[in-house]
């Protein structure tokens, strides 16, 4: 079973920290209890600590409850029961390491760095910032080891959470997280995952298609490490080694001033698993000796080249045929499996991905969707929303009641509904503006093969206009499907025609978030790809990252 890293409900952790502060603080540290500290080792490590001197703590003194005047003669150490925070005054940041069923383990790095020309040395002041039971926060300014200036980071650590904050301060113009995963997930809600491996990064330094969140797995199938940012900044991957077998070192996200990043820290026994498809059945069975941990939506990814991926929820019962996914589609690579969110059976014991961008982000999937793509409003009237209302007011026998509210919330829906495709029909007349550039590009240098990367995201993103649930008119459709709702109104044992009319509903909306999920992710790619020198042009990748950069923006 995984860890329990989902917080206590705040009110109750507020009441639970009220009530037995005074205890917690009088019998000293406590490991098991979800409560925050801060440490002074008392002597600057040269090396990273050790499972064992962390466990021991020999030498180490306890700060006092909501003591902030406080000079460090060692290194400095924040904890609570899921994580501790390690931050040298030798180091260039802080150092992670969670708590498992086999004790500690160190998990990554994160640091703050200054411009991208610059390095860090090691850290030059430690000031504490929040020291209570319900968070601790630490600020650390590291020197730039090349006569730039320094750069500053805070990172804050809260009770009974697997998340540390890093909150830039001055100086600081970007992240970076060290973790060597084996994959690297950019996921998507309604689409399909891009996922990048060894094989994958073709620089030292490639441009992911994230815009919010990515997910590293952890070698072993054991931990996940996701990080989520609240503005859309870029994120890149850094590899070292030769080109085809780069090792992935951890990832880089973009800094900005008053946007934490937040590195959420996932722990358990198979919590993700990987396995070589066979040829002719590229899911099938999962093999045995491996089955989910805890009962979840469960997100299985068939990785081809180019960090492309077909995704699948994973029901137990196999995945798609070779056939099946259709004659275009690359043998795959790889496949992996992981928890994206959970179901009704998930156990509370359980944390998701999911669960981090509703903790981070403050939405759940649909409300992200809605807002990258510019369409969210105050009542947010998607399918699956207003159907759930009205269905419920047909099962309580209130539409007569609620029938001038029911009316008016089936029209936003359709309006909706409208909106969303005008977006898809904004994509169309992207994928046409991005296939003139190359088209043009190819002509003039007469090798379309330089262009080979570029061409293949422009023909997914093609693909994608094209399969959108059929040729059908979704407006118009939604639209009688709304009328015949509407009709409903007055008619006695009408809840279950409600029902069926509202899944054809929701299957519009689902199409759509699909195709518009899809679509983003690719352009988001497009954009990397253009801004790598991946051309003899220039100027195409130029044209290219404005046409993505203007989209993207809503210009």
């Amino acid at each position: 079973m995984v860890r329990a890293t989902r917080p206590l409900p705040d009110v109750l952790l507020a009441i639970t920290c009220l009530c037995v502060t005074a205890q917690s603080r009088a019998i000293g540290y406590q490991p098991t209890l979800p409560f925050t500290y801060i440490f002074d080792t008392g002597t600057p490590a040269a090396e990273t600590l050790s499972e064992t001197a962390l466990a021991e703590r020999s030498g180490w003194t306890q700060l006092a409850e909501e003591q902030l005047a406080y000079t460090f003669r060692g290194d400095a150490v924040l904890a609570n029961d899921k994580l501790t925070v390690v931050v040298r005054a030798k180091g260039a940041g802080a150092e992670i390491y969670t708590q498992t069923k086999e004790g500690i383990r160190r998990r990554a790095a994160l640091a703050a760095l200054p411009q991208a020309a610059s390095t860090v040395s090691s850290v030059t002041s430690l000031r504490v910032l929040e020291n209570n039971p319900g968070a601790v926060m630490l600020a650390c300014t590291v020197g730039a080891s090349d006569g730039q200036a320094p750069c500053a980071a805070a990172f804050r650590l809260a009770a009974g959470q697997g998340i540390v904050e890093v909150h830039p301060q001055q100086g600081a113009d970007r992240f970076f997280v060290e973790c060597r995963p084996a994959w690297v997930v950019v996921p998507d809600f309604f689409a399909d995952d891009m996922v990048f491996g060894r094989t994958s990064a073709a620089s030292a330094r490639m441009g992911l298609p994230a815009e919010n969140f990515l997910l590293n797995l952890l070698p072993g199938g054991d931990a996940m490490i996701m990080c989520v940012w609240a503005s859309a900044s870029r994120s890149c991957l850094i590899s070292e080694g030769r080109a085809g077998d780069r090792e992935i070192r951890g990832c880089e996200v973009e800094a900005r001033e008053g946007k934490p990043l937040s590195v959420a820290f996932f722990e358990g026994s198979g919590l993700w698993h990987e396995w070589a498809p066979s040829a002719g059945n590229v899911g099938g069975n999962l093999p045995p000796g491996w089955t989910p941990p805890f009962e979840a939506k469960w997100r299985t990814d068939l990785v081809s080249a180019g960090g492309y991926a077909r995704s699948f929820l994973w029901e137990g019962d196999g995945l798609p045929s070779q056939d099946e996914l259709g004659p275009k589609e690359p043998q795959a690579l790889a496949a992996v499996v992981y928890p994206l969110d959970r179901d009704r059976k998930t156990p509370l014991t359980a944390f998701c991905p999911t669960d981090v961008i509703r903790q981070t982000l403050g939405v759940g999937p649909c409300q992200y969707i809605l807002q990258t793509e510019c369409l969210a409003t105050d009542t947010n009237p998607t399918p699956d929303q207003v159907m759930t209302w009205v269905e419920r007011q047909f099962e309580r026998n209130r539409q007569q009641e609620e029938a001038e509210a029911i009316r008016q919330m089936l029209d936003e829906m359709t309006t909706h509904v409208e909106h969303a495709e005008e977006r898809i029909t904004h994509y169309g007349g992207f994928a046409l503006r991005a296939r003139e550039i190359l088209r043009a590009a190819a002509s003039g240098d007469g090798d379309s093969t330089a262009f080979a990367g570029l061409d293949e995201s422009v023909r997914r993103l093609e693909q994608a206009l094209q399969h959108t649930g059929g040729s059908e008119n979704r407006p118009a459709r939604a639209g009688e499907l709304a009328d015949a709702v509407a009709a409903l109104i007055g008619k006695a044992g009408a809840a279950d025609e409600c029902r069926r009319l509202g899944d054809q509903l929701r299957q519009i909306g689902a199409e759509q978030d699909a195709t518009l999920s899809r679509c983003r992710m690719i352009v988001r790619w497009l954009r990397e790809q253009a801004a790598v020198d991946v051309s003899p042009s220039e100027a195409v990748a130029s044209q290219l990252r404005e046409h993505c950069d203007g989209f993207l923006s809503g210009q």
